[in-house]
C-alpha cells in the first residue's frame, strides 16, 4: 500500500465520523490494525495521522474564521449505559446472538493453527473490529441499541464459524431453529404491541 492509501484511510475515517458519529471509534481499529498487519514504520503512521487530523483541521479553521469557536462541543464521546427500554424479545435475541458469537469464536480458535499467518492476522483484525463495534453504544452521545448494527458484519462471520466448524451438525441446527423461533416470536410480539395481532 502506498502512502496515499494510509492518508486516505485516516481521512475517510474522520469524514465518516462527521457523517456517522460512531465512526470515530474506528480510529482504534486503524492504529492497532497497522500494528498487527504491518511492521512499524514511522512514516506510515505519520501520514495516517495527518489523514485523521485533516478534516478536523479544516472544521476547526472554519469555526475560527466564522467566529463560532465557542460553539464547538464534545459531539463524539459521552460514556454511559445504553437505554434498556427495548422489548423482552429483543434482549432474548441479543443473548442468543451473543451466545452463538462466543461459540463461533471458540470453534474458530480451535481451528486457528491450521491457517496461514496472514489468515490469523485477518482474524485478529476481525476480533478487534467486533470489540470496537460492541463498545460504540457505550461511548456514543446518542443512546440506544441501534448503533450495535456496526457489529453485524463481524458477528455474522463468527456465527458462520459456529455453524461451519462443528463435526456434528445437530447442535448448529438446534441453534438455527431457536433463532428462527426467536425472530417469529419477536415479530408477533411487535405486531401485538401495535394492535395488529392480539394474543391472549
Amino acid at each position: 500500500m502506498d502512502f496515499f492509501g494510509f492518508f486516505n484511510i485516516g481521512f475517510f475515517t474522520s469524514v465518516a465520523a462527521f457523517i456517522y458519529t460512531p465512526g470515530i471509534a474506528f480510529i482504534i481499529l486503524i492504529m492497532v490494525g497497522l500494528t498487527i498487519a504491518r511492521p512499524f514504520q514511522l512514516t506510515e503512521w505519520l501520514i495516517g495521522l495527518i489523514g485523521l487530523i485533516t478534516p478536523y483541521y479544516f472544521f476547526a479553521s472554519w469555526l475560527y474564521l466564522t467566529y463560532r469557536w465557542g460553539t464547538m462541543k464534545n459531539i463524539f464521546f459521552s460514556p454511559h449505559l445504553p437505554k434498556m427500554d427495548e422489548p423482552l424479545w429483543t434482549f432474548v435475541g441479543i443473548i442468543a446472538i451473543f451466545f452463538t458469537v462466543v461459540l463461533g469464536i471458540f470453534f474458530i480458535q480451535q481451528n486457528m493453527m491450521r491457517q496461514i499467518v496472514k489468515a490469523r492476522k485477518s482474524w485478529q483484525l476481525l476480533y478487534l473490529y467486533f470489540a470496537v463495534a460492541v463498545l460504540v453504544p457505550f461511548i456514543n452521545t446518542v443512546t440506544g441499541f441501534d448503533f450495535w448494527i456496526l457489529a453485524a458484519a463481524p458477528s455474522s462471520v463468527f456465527i458462520a464459524g459456529a455453524f461451519y466448524y462443528p463435526d456434528k451438525k445437530l447442535f448448529p441446527q438446534i441453534i438455527h431453529w431457536c433463532m428462527v423461533g426467536i425472530c417469529i416470536a419477536a415479530f408477533v410480539a411487535l405486531l401485538n404491541e401495535k394492535g395488529i395481532v392480539f394474543l391472549p
